[in-house]
């Protein structure tokens, strides 16, 4: 059986059968949520279930899995990954909205603690693809009407609080913006430099260069 059979097998499985009590054998507890599951499915597709439910811990006595320190709606992200091969489609269509890099960086988050490599390959994809965004805009002055920056740059943020290893490819992605735009919004200066009188924009980006270039003097200076 393909990998794509198997995922939706495992989908119709988990569909079908993950509210019933009797065709479940492991009770996944996350805050105010309890899922039936299977720990067939869990063990054999993700390697954090298996150290819980296959090693020396009380979750391989008991054969339930209490999550103390995740969001339900996230916990529910991670077994729908785990049964389907896919996130659920309301996270799914957040990855495709103005806000999209906050979502990518919380997934890389559940990635990493649940120890899902699929996934992370995934993130890193979506967000090198997602470049295309930036670089579709014609000029500076409409970048925040396709991307919100400030989650873009709270993202970047975020990545580099983490250590390296796991957070690297995800860093390299994000850190491909610059070299991407570079030369698309040069253009873009010059152009509006060369439209002086007939651009009331190109004030606020003249201002915006000087001040930087004299904020990174005085602290040279200091």
């Amino acid at each position: 059986m393909n990998s794509t059979a198997f995922y939706r097998s495992a989908e119709a499985l988990y569909l079908e059968r993950a509210v019933r009590r009797d065709m479940s054998d492991v009770k996944l507890t996350c805050g105010d949520m309890t899922w039936n599951v299977h720990k067939a499915i869990l063990c054999s597709r993700n390697v954090f279930f298996h150290k819980a439910l296959m090693g020396n811990f009380a979750e391989a006595r008991t054969n339930e899995v209490i999550l103390h320190e995740t969001d339900p709606k996230d916990a529910y992200s991670v077994l729908h990954y785990i049964y389907t091969g896919k996130l659920p489609s309301d996270v799914r269509d957040s990855l495709r909205g103005r806000a999209y890099y906050a979502t990518a960086v919380k997934l890389y988050k559940l990635e990493d603690f649940f120890m899902i490599d699929s996934l992370r390959q995934e993130i890193v994809e979506l967000v090198e693809n997602n470049l295309h965004t930036f670089c579709d805009v014609p000029t500076i002055s409409e970048i925040d009407q396709a991307i919100d920056m400030d989650d873009f740059f709270e993202a970047v943020f975020a990545t580099y609080q983490k250590p390296r290893g796991q957070w690297q490819p995800l860093r390299n992605a994000l850190a491909q913006l610059g070299p991407a735009t570079v030369f698309q919004f040069a253009v873009d200066i010059l152009r509006r430099m060369g439209h002086r009188d007939s651009n009331p924009d190109v004030v606020q980006i003249d201002y915006t260069v000087r001040r930087t270039d004299e904020l990174c003097k005085s602290c040279m200076e200091d």
